[in-house]
């Protein structure tokens, strides 16, 4: 149990940035240290999952976490009776169906009460939740995401021009988790959305996400199809298939073995390909937005067009075709990537995107959110809090010790055990102390230095006599 001490009241608090999905926040977190390094602040960075089951291993400190939804509460309220203080944003913000409809099922009164700031995408999702908060108004700051930031000009790979190639290049971006899952059944992933967003399935807004969920699987079908026809069509291009986190990548795997010119590629960021591709193929997929504010030039397959489970936003920001043929056309008149093609499209989409996603114009969203969290400070730590701990540690190692009893009852379920730790692999893979550095230096950060912690977490905090 970790009794480090931290928060004295004139003592900036310890930044905890836990990641869940490391290809979709691990460079933004990082940029966002480097930008917390440089006001004063010590960071410590790791999996999620480890810090959310024990945090008693933890000294305390303010945490990032990534939502304010109904099932964040009660790890909230634990959070702080341990003495900790949390700010929050939610990574899956900027790309909704309608701001009113991402408020209302994304986010829980108690947990943006538990909450010091939270963090919104922009104008649009802070007026929808503050109309369902409005005694919260005061926490809601429109920021934007890290994840924009790190894709504005000055940082981006350095300032990394186009490199010149010789084969074209298709990125094609799935994003169908919940009917393409990991290792639980369709029906069981529908209704493990339905839980955690504790929504009654009969309901009216049950009824909502029932018509999404329907239509996600009619589209997966559907994007399934003009993948094979892109590998068909264009056998001289090299086709690279990345799919979401979350989803079951052996379909993917599996659909590019069939094609001499395709393949599945997960590993890294997204971003990595944004350079090497001459045009992102997708869905109402967050990656356009990315993509587009590089440079790269998205299309958008919407055979059933506009439609209201469709996300307006990423579709908008590039060319949207209704029908194969005409996509399958255009892919192929698409000319490869250069620096007039990249400047253009980083232009229009930064434009396009600015009246929706606070900060992107000059990629200030890190430096906002610490701006803001620099006056927070912890409570001194008192008996009441470290009974808190003392309880938090005892019922983690009696959970445990429930599960082992289960197992050994039920009998040990191995083939379940092996898919959820590939599936815990597959989003977070880990980090190393190496990779951390190699990146703020990359951001233009210095005079730091990053240790291991314990848990796979590293510390990141400035070198001594470092200006």
């Amino acid at each position: 149990m970790s009794m480090e001490r931290r928060g004295d009241a004139a003592e900036k608090p310890l930044l905890m940035m836990p990641i869940e999905t490391k290809a979709r926040e691990f460079p933004a977190r990082v940029f966002l240290a480097g930008n917390a390094l440089e006001r004063g602040f010590e960071i410590i960075m790791g999996q999620s999952k480890v810090f959310h089951r024990e945090p008693y291993r933890f000294p305390r400190g303010l945490v990032f976490e990534n939502d304010a939804s109904p099932r964040s509460y009660e790890y909230f309220r634990v959070m702080r009776q341990l003495g900790w203080k949390m700010v929050a944003w939610d990574e899956e913000s900027l790309v909704t169906f309608t701001d009113d409809i991402y408020a209302t099922l994304r986010t829980d009164l108690k947990s943006v009460e538990a909450l010091e700031y939270f963090f919104c995408r922009g104008d649009g999702d802070q007026d929808a939740v503050a109309r369902l908060y409005p005694d919260q108004v005061d926490k809601l700051i429109p920021v934007g995401n890290a994840r924009m930031d790190v894709l504005y000009p000055k940082w981006f790979e350095g300032g990394a021009k186009v490199p010149p190639r010789d084969q074209k290049m298709i990125l094609i971006n799935s994003r169908f988790s919940i009917v393409n899952p990991y290792y639980v059944s369709v029906e069981q992933a529908r209704e493990n959305v339905f839980r955690k967003m504790e929504v009654e399935r009969g309901s009216e807004t049950g009824q909502l996400i029932d018509g999404w969920l329907d239509h996600a699987a009619v589209m997966f079908r559907d994007f399934a199809a003009l993948t094979r026809r892109i590998c068909e069509d264009n056998p001289d291009c090299r086709v690279v298939i990345r799919p979401h986190p979350s989803e079951n990548h052996d379909f993917w795997k599996d659909l590019a073995q069939e094609y001499e010119n395709a393949e599945m590629i997960y590993e890294g960021a997204a971003s990595d390909w944004f350079l090497r591709a001459d045009v992102l193929v997708h869905n109402s997929c967050t990656t356009a937005l990315e993509a587009a504010l590089v440079g790269l030039p998205s299309f958008a397959y919407l055979p059933y067009g506009d439609h209201e489970y469709e996300a307006d936003i990423a579709n908008n920001v590039g060319r949207k075709f209704n029908d194969m043929e005409s996509m399958l056309a255009a892919i192929k008149a698409q000319p490869m990537l250069n620096e007039d093609i990249r400047q253009a499209t980083s232009q229009v989409a930064r434009d396009q995107l600015s009246g929706f996603i606070a900060c992107i114009r000059d990629g200030s969203s890190a430096k906002t959110i610490i701006d803001t969290v620099s006056s927070i400070r912890l409570e001194p730590f008192d008996g009441k809090m470290l009974q808190k701990y003392i309880r938090n540690f005892i019922s983690a190692h009696l959970n445990k010790f429930r599960k082992i009893k289960r197992d050994l009852a039920k009998g040990k379920d191995k083939k379940m055990d092996k898919a959820r730790a590939g599936y815990a692999s597959q989003k977070f893979p880990g980090i190393t102390c190496a990779e951390v550095s190699e990146m703020l230096t990359k951001y233009g950060f210095s005079g730091f230095e990053v240790t291991p912690y314990h848990s796979g977490w590293v510390r990141i905090k400035k070198k001594k006599n470092a200006v």
